[in-house]
């Protein structure tokens, strides 16, 4: 079987097609070929903060799992997060899980290159039951299709022509960290007479820092953003031909972790009173039966809220099954600056369209894989060094928006559930190193701690199956070094 067959598989099913297109009248076909492969937004969705960060909450200990039945509905739950443009690793990792017979029952994806995988193979298995065999996954991971798609990945210059900073430098010609502060910036001047009012983003930029205001993201954030209004421009439709079909609850399961923004655009960018209602919820995709197994375990508060009592963060949860598994993906796809956020359409009517964004709210969401599965497993990146300064740049991004940084959930998921888990332990010093000669981001590393923007997809396909080997040999490595009988680490 041929890669080409591989990726075009769903575009043959037409007698499957039409039985899920009768089970389910209102879901829809995809007929249009787009790139799917693109959602380079993990540099903001695999966060980590400088110790010493300020915060502007007090941790709530009793954050814990829910309160479900005795018995759990699946014995293995994966969680997969992070990884910009390594769609290779992200297929590697779960084929070399799958022959060291370690098969999760159902995966939860929350953000970077896990989201593509995750559709990509929900949406097979129910196309093709008889061929999702992980032997054929390197083929697709070095296909010509696969790069004909990854050559559509571009940077959009037209927005960095667009932005100036004091000197009258554009965008493109300034450091990915000059770059990222001026957007932070932006996001606040207009809520406050001064940037420096804020401490994080004082710090950033170096200037003074007056009083601390008492309330996180003090500005609606502004992500309210069309494709021509951010760093790169992903299509809405990044589904192959065929393969847009509603979550399959067949092999390969999959649950999707999202963010549903609250707030009116005509917010955005304003100040933001003392005990004004939530800016963001957590929702989760998944098929109907997977959704169903979800409520018996009563996956109904979320645990993010809990831990963090003044962050902007609705205290519930909500379970929703129907959608089409390649919008969602793209929809979440979607980060605080990188690429656009995406109008999320109910196939089933039983809700408006809704403006979503990156799962990264809850990037290691372990509460809902221990309350569904015996065993877990989820990937832990370990922290980049604390002077790295696109990592702060990130950092201070992400607290603007959300209210609260990744450490401190990494700190508590280390406290209460390190000995509960199978880790896949990634370095991330190791990554940017791969990410230097070997990597599709167009964010890069440059000479010493600094980074910088460009287009970095090769032209030449012998080149770019090169780096998709690289990645892929990086996969297998990172899932051959766990021991499958060791919980924590």
């Amino acid at each position: 079987m041929g890669a080409g067959q591989l990726f075009a598989r769903g575009a043959d099913q037409t007698q499957q097609t039409k039985g899920i297109e009768m089970a389910q009248s209102r879901a829809t076909i995809g007929g249009k070929r787009l790139p799917f492969m693109i959602w380079a937004v993990a540099l903001a969705l695999g966060l980590n903060v400088p110790p010493g960060a300020a915060a502007f909450w007090r941790q709530n200990d009793d954050a814990a799992i829910p309160e479900g039945t005795k018995s759990k509905p699946f014995r293995k739950v994966l969680i997969l997060s992070g990884g910009e443009l390594r769609f290779s690793a992200g297929l590697a990792m779960l084929a070399t899980l799958h022959e060291r017979g370690w098969v999760p029952d159902v995966t939860i994806y929350t953000c970077g290159f896990s989201k593509i995988p995750g559709a990509y193979l929900n949406s097979l298995t129910e196309l093709q039951p008889g061929h999702s065999n992980p032997a054929t996954w390197h083929e697709a991971a070095l296909s010509d299709e696969y790069f004909r798609i990854m050559q559509r990945v571009k940077v959009n210059k037209d927005f960095y022509s667009r932005v100036v900073d004091k000197d009258g430098n554009t965008g493109s010609s300034l450091l990915y960290r000059q770059m990222t502060s001026r957007i932070a910036g932006m996001q606040l001047k207009k809520g406050v007479d001064k940037a420096s009012e804020l401490p994080f983003l004082s710090s950033l930029l170096k200037t003074n820092s007056a009083s601390a205001r008492a309330i996180p993201v003090a500005v609606y954030p502004r992500l309210y953003r069309d494709n021509q209004d951010t760093l790169l421009d992903v299509p809405y439709d990044l589904s192959p031909p065929g393969m847009n079909i509603p979550f399959s609850a067949n092999k390969m399961r999959a649950i999707f972790v999202a963010t549903k923004i609250l707030f009116p655009r005509a917010l955005q960018d304003k100040p933001r009173p003392e005990n004004s209602p939530p800016l963001y919820q957590e929702v989760v995709f998944t098929d109907k039966q997977t959704a169903d197994e979800i409520a018996r375990v009563r996956y109904e508060k979320s645990p993010i809220a809990k831990m963090f009592p003044k962050a902007p963060i609705h205290p519930d949860v909500e379970v929703r099954s129907g959608y089409r598994v390649w919008d969602v993906a793209r929809a979440t796809l979607a980060d605080m600056y990188l690429t656009a956020p995406m109008w999320l359409e109910d196939p089933t009517g039983r809700h408006p369209k809704e403006l979503f964004i990156t799962g990264s709210l809850n990037l290691s969401p372990i509460e809902l894989a221990l309350s569904l599965g015996d065993e877990v497993m989820a990937i832990r990146v370990r922290d980049l060094r604390a002077s790295n300064p696109a990592e702060q740049v990130e950092s201070y991004v992400y607290e603007n928006t959300f209210g609260f940084t990744i450490n401190e959930r990494k700190q508590e998921i280390k406290k209460r559930f390190d000995d509960k888990v199978i880790w896949i332990d990634l370095d991330a010093d190791e990554i940017q190193e791969m990410e230097k000669s070997n990597g599709f981001s167009p964010l890069r590393v440059g000479d010493g701690p600094k980074m910088h923007l460009e287009d970095n997809i090769p032209n030449d396909p012998a080149e770019f199956k090169r780096r998709s080997k690289v990645q892929w040999e990086w996969g297998v490595e990172q899932i051959r070094r766990v021991d499958l009988r060791r919980k924590g680490g």
